[in-house]
């Protein structure tokens, strides 16, 4: 029973699940299982109750506590728990026998409420539990109406909250219901954790909506991964995965009111629950007729209670490891536990997305290591968490996840007899052969010659595809070498090994070269929107008129040729990759991210993002204009150890260097189930948005609506080019459908809103829709997220200036310039009228900001109409005028200026250092956050 005051009505009604336990283990075994050889004998606990009263010392002597509290739960606040509400009577069906009597009696206010319980020792764990119960549906005096809980449970304590070692399994049973529902019923749950304030709860629930009146045998079995609810012998629920018991527990019952569930009268009322015997067998799932049985020979033989259950003074088992052949694959593969020797489990569960799919049992200590499998045939595809868990009589010890990713997979290791094995081009392959195509020096070939086949000099049998490029210094005399794939690659993980050269093999150095690896969709014409393109290229001798090596990443929507205009994103890095790299360009959720050697070099996205399927290009190429000035033939290469995509997952390098590794230890030298993408099947109609008002003062809703029989999969809406939600899309559907995205206190400003239909063919994107937010009767803040510049430039964090974010942490504010007098400047992007202005500086150490002068214009420059509404630079030092203000030492709160309204597009902020309170003067000009906010009307 959950020590809390108050569950709610939604978190009760929210796991009702009634019937579902009907599709889990339907049939009930009557076999038992006792403990595996090598284990603790097996524990028994019954207990007939042939008690004279609370206080009788063979009570505490069974192991009973009478619970005796003003403060514990559960139950209205401030009730009382009472030795003496728990009595033992004489059993008026059974001569000789008694019974243990919880009452439990209230007049209607919570002091005056005093309720009933007994429990035992925590030390009972998996096994069999069982307990003959009266129930009653209304108080035997008083107004009927309170609600009641009556209860057989068994618990581990919460010692805080979402105590990740909490374990409960109950039966709670509520004539006159409960927490916002007034129907009569009994339900079973069995608890991983939870917490009061505010309530949470990680539980699963059964339901039974009927009376439960009258002596009912209730049993409950923690066996085998399994919770299993009985009520006479019917089974009412079955409950496993992360709700399965973890530790050892007590047996409890008790009878308690719902924390505001008393009924408005203040007639005492008293509501009892009798128990006619408890019963519990370690180790055994045992039906209610052996359990019956085994009752009915105690009470044969006189034995009116027993105890062979051992407190469990041992610790849980030691871990055990887990692991994958394939953790990413295409649907077979087998899963691995190890369990070291020596290890004291005597059970293993094992559990597929919180879903138990192995049971096994074994003698403990083994002086060896043992190994059990799961094999896995034509798994569908998605993401599979797997967790071992290992149990023995002291608990369970819960097993860290295992993720396996089924997908389809391309991977070459370009184990070939020669470039022309017929394998080679029914693996997709293409080596490019042109005089005309680029890029390279206008006039230079393509030649199959320029890509072989070489056997690895650090790895005995394997092969490498080298590329190789060679020029006379003349674009006649150039000639380069490229493979590519099919255009059937789009969202997921592409990954390859690449050797880049700093230098030619043979002849002088210093020609323009490119070596790469990149996913394509050509360019039909010049700003193509359908283009595509993801890149690495190395280009070790510089080019475009930058001299220096450099690696860089590019992510293109779009190009010309002539003259040259480009719609891409890039980053760079000034530094050697000559020799073996990991190369890894992820494509998924509007981001494309590019690794090396694991380490993230550059992320990109919005317009950028792919929309198409593309190759799996390698090339090799001379930069047009960029050969030395030299006739000497010159030879460079690139080779390529292998390559691998997985379609629709994330990988990292490691995870695709693991995949690549179990490739080679199955002797799998190529495998492709990437299925070609019919280009004319991405969604054919876009998406259509509207807004229920196009002007407004910054709370409106846009709705998007995807057309009827759309075969897109996904859904992602973009505001001004960042992602903000993503849905997704039942294909297919035969009516509209629709979703909306509701925008609250949004800043003044123009948002440009556009949403992308997506299959595993490519996008669709929409037309763009505009919504202007514009002043409204209320301040608002025009400074957020406008430009900002400085008068020697913005250093650190340039857009924490005015981001919202008034933490005063490294990264987390904006440096104004270089040591003394600097300023910073914000566009508002028009002309407002303010009258309030609120600054944060570095505020960490309290320090005090020197020559601290805003001021406000409609003039960039800040030459005529300047107003300022704040000067503390007593001396004129600054030459902007004296002020009067006084300086003053920085808080979180950050400093408020209100002044008379003033009609202003730009704020300029000038500061000249701070005194820090230890008396050191800092040079540096630090801003956490500037607002400025109109007057509103």
């Amino acid at each position: 029973m959950f020590k809390s005051y108050s569950r709610s009505a939604a978190a009760l009604l929210a796991i009702i699940t009634i019937f579902a336990f009907m599709l889990v283990n339907a049939c009930y075994s009557d076999a038992t299982s006792g403990p595996i050889k090598g284990e603790t004998a097996v524990g028994e606990f019954f207990d007939d109750f042939n008690y004279s009263d609370p206080n009788d010392a063979e009570l505490a002597k069974m192991g009973w506590t009478v619970k005796e509290s003003t403060t514990e739960g559960p139950g209205p606040i401030g009730c009382s728990w009472s030795k003496s509400n728990v009595t033992f009577i004489n059993d008026p069906a059974m001569a000789g026998n008694k019974l243990a009597r919880l009452t439990s009696t209230t007049d209607g206010t919570n002091s005056g409420t005093s309720q009933a319980e007994i429990f035992q020792q925590r030390k009972f764990y998996e096994g069999t539990y069982a307990a003959r119960v009266r129930f009653t549906d209304s108080p035997v005096s008083g107004p009927d109406g309170d609600s009641i809980v009556e209860t057989f449970f068994a618990i581990t304590p919460l010692e805080y909250d979402m105590d990740p070692n909490y374990c409960e399994c109950d039966f709670e049973y509520m004539p006159n219901g409960g927490w916002g529902d007034t129907r009569c019923f009994m339900y079973e749950t069995t608890w991983e954790t939870y917490q009061n304030e505010p309530w949470q709860s990680v539980n699963t629930t059964e339901f039974q909506f009927e009376s439960f009146e009258g002596w009912h045998e209730l049993l409950f079995t923690v066996k085998n991964g399994y919770v299993k609810y009985y009520i006479d012998g019917k089974l009412v629920a079955s409950h496993s995965g992360k709700y399965y018991p973890e530790h050892p527990m007590s047996i409890n019952f008790n009878l308690w009111f719902v924390n505001g569930g008393l009924l408005d009268s203040s007639e005492i009322r008293k509501y009892v629950q009798d128990i006619d015997w408890v019963y519990f067998k370690e180790y055994a799932e045992l039906s209610i007729q052996q359990v019956r049985k085994a009752v009915q020979n105690f009470r044969k033989d006189s034995v009116s209670r027993k105890d062979t259950v051992e407190p469990k003074t041992g610790s849980v088992p030691a871990p055990c490891t887990l692991i994958c052949d394939r953790e990413v694959n295409t649907g077979d593969y087998k899963i691995t536990i190890t369990i070291p020797a020596g290890n004291s489990a005597t059970s293993l569960r094992l559990y597929e997305n919180d879903e138990l799919v192995m049971v096994k049992n074994f003698k403990p200590g083994s002086n060896r290591e043992n190994n059990y499998s799961y094999v896995v045939r034509n798994k569908a595809k998605g993401d599979y968490v797997y967790r071992a868990d290992l149990s023995n009589g002291n608990g369970t010890l819960i097993g860290e996840d295992l993720t396996v990713k089924v997908t389809d997979i391309f991977f070459d290791d370009f184990i070939y007899s020669k470039i022309t094995d017929k394998n080679f081009s029914k693996m997709g392959w293409t080596i490019k052969e042109s005089t005309t195509d680029g890029p390279g020096p206008i006039g230079c070939s393509w030649t199959k010659e320029n890509v072989t086949l070489v056997n690895d000099p650090d790895m005995k049998g394997n092969k490498v595809v080298r590329l190789t490029s060679i020029t006379d210094g003349t674009n006649a005399g150039t000639s380069q070498g490229e493979i590519y794939q099919q255009r059937k690659f789009y969202e997921g993980t592409y990954a390859a090994r690449v050797k880049f050269n700093d230098s030619p093999d043979i002849g002088p150095d210093g020609d323009s070269i490119v070596e790469t690896f990149f996913a394509i969709t050509p360019l039909k014409y010049d700003m193509d929107p359908d283009y595509c393109e993801c890149d690495f290229e190395y280009m070790p001798n510089g080019g475009w008129g930058d001299p220096n090596g450099f690696m860089y990443e590019t992510t293109w929507e779009t190009y010309q040729g002539d003259p040259w205009n480009a719609v891409n994103i890039t980053e760079f890095q000034y530094r050697r990759f000559e020799g073996w790299h990991t190369l890894v360009f992820t494509v998924k959720e509007g981001v494309v991210r590019y690794y090396i050697d694991g380490d993230i070099v550059a992320e990109h996205s919005d317009k950028y993002y792919p929309e198409h399927p593309m190759s799996i290009n390698f090339n090799l190429w001379f930069v047009n204009g960029g050969l030395i000035d030299s006739d000497e033939i010159r030879e460079y290469t690139e080779d390529i150890d292998w390559v691998f995509y997985a379609e629709d997952v994330v990988l990292t390098c490691e995870q695709a260097e693991a995949a690549v590794r179990n490739f080679r230890a199955s002797n799998t030298k190529r495998t492709d189930t990437v299925k070609p993408k019919d280009a004319g099947l991405i969604p054919q109609e876009s998406a259509v948005l509207s807004v229920d008002s196009p002007q407004n003062s910054g709370d409106y809703n846009i709705q998007v609506t995807v057309p009827a029989n759309s075969n897109a999969r996904e859904l992602k809406l973009y505001e001004n080019g960042r992602l903000i939600m993503v849905k997704p899309i039942t294909p297919g559907l035969q009516q509209v459908q629709t979703f909306n995205y509701q925008a609250q206190s949004k800043p003044v400003m123009t948002y440009k809103y556009q949403a992308d239909l997506s299959n595993e063919n490519g996008t669709k994107s929409s037309q763009e829709l505009d919504v202007e937010v514009m002043i409204g009767d209320f301040p608002v803040n025009v400074a957020i997220n406008k430009p900002a510049t400085g008068g020697n430039g913005l250093y650190i964090n340039p857009t924490a200036l005015n981001d919202g974010d008034k933490t005063a942490a490294e990264g987390h504010y904006t440096g104004v310039g270089g040591e003394g007098l600097q300023w910073a400047q914000i566009d508002f992007g028009k002309s407002y009228d303010v009258n309030k202005i609120v600054v944060w500086h570095y505020y960490a150490d309290g320090r005090i900001v020197h020559d601290l002068i805003i001021q406000l214009s409609n003039d960039p420059n800040f030459e005529t109409g300047v107003v300022t509404v704040f000067n503390n630079d007593t001396d004129n030092s600054a030459g902007l005028g004296s002020g009067t203000d006084e300086e003053y030492a920085e808080t979180p709160e950050g400093k408020t200026i209100v002044f008379d309204t003033v009609n202003a597009r730009y704020v300029r902020h000038y500061q000249n250092g701070a005194l820090k309170p230890d008396g050191e003067e800092s040079p540096y000009n630090q801003i956490v956050e500037l607002e400025v906010w109109t007057a509103g009307k």
